[in-house]
């Protein structure tokens, strides 16, 4: 949030002016808060005002004016922003990362995760890629049964290429890809595979790499297609 501020500034060529008590971080952990509790477009003002007020005086800031810190955040990171009478973010992908770290950093997915609980949606992509290491949560979602939220989940988790063990996280890929519907067929040397919910092709070059190598040492059907995908994907990529 500092960074994106500071760049914003600098090419703008403007500063902020500080009308609170709250320093970078508070105002950082309410934004935070915003995100994870209201999880729609925009809220009435007096909602996200009752809000940031309980915030206030679990920070000691009992006398300080919810609205004038609503208006200090909207200034200071343009993210949480006053939308006619109500209040609401102006980027979903911003609005569900923020959420993602107050889940992470409070502890909350964790214990999501330890429940298996978390939702199959992007905030739980966004905290499985905060995470230390998305090992465990890639395995968690794999195991689940509702196909479109997994590949859609996945997708996006591949697509930030955080770090995993491949090896750990194989044979649950190649399990989930058995249970999908994937058209197969041999033209000669031509591997023909219709695979309708694939997330392979969002993954990083490295992860497709290893794809390849882990197929090749095992052959099988589901290999196949795993393979076949990924080096359609790497050929495409150039």
């Amino acid at each position: 949030l500092n960074a994106l501020t500071f760049r914003w500034d600098q090419h703008k060529g403007r500063s902020r002016e500080q009308t609170t008590p709250l320093n970078g971080v508070q105002r950082q952990t309410i934004l935070r808060k915003l995100a994870y509790n209201f999880d729609i477009e925009s809220v009435p003002e007096r909602r996200a005002v009752g809000f940031v007020r309980a915030e206030l005086e679990r920070l000691a800031f009992p006398a300080v004016e919810p609205l004038d810190v609503l208006r200090e955040i909207a200034q200071f990171y343009g993210m949480f922003v006053q939308i006619r009478d109500n209040w609401g973010f102006v980027h979903r992908p911003i609005h569900d990362y923020l959420a993602a770290q107050h889940a992470v950093r409070s502890g909350v997915f964790a214990e999501q995760l330890a429940s298996d609980s978390f939702p199959l949606d992007s905030r739980t992509a966004y905290a499985a890629v905060l995470a230390d290491n998305a090992t465990e949560v890639l395995l968690r979602i794999l195991s689940r049964s509702e196909t479109q939220d997994v590949v859609r989940t996945v997708r996006e988790i591949l697509l930030n290429e955080p770090d995993f063990n491949t090896a750990k996280v194989w044979p649950a890929m190649l399990q989930f890809t058995r249970c999908q519907q994937c058209g197969y067929e041999y033209d000669g040397w031509l591997l023909k595979c219709d695979w309708r919910d694939e997330f392979i092709t969002a993954a990083g070059s490295r992860f497709l790499q290893e794809v390849i190598r882990l197929g090749c040492n095992s052959p099988s059907q589901t290999c196949d297609i795993l393979v076949a995908y990924a080096v359609a994907e790497l050929r495409r990529r150039g």
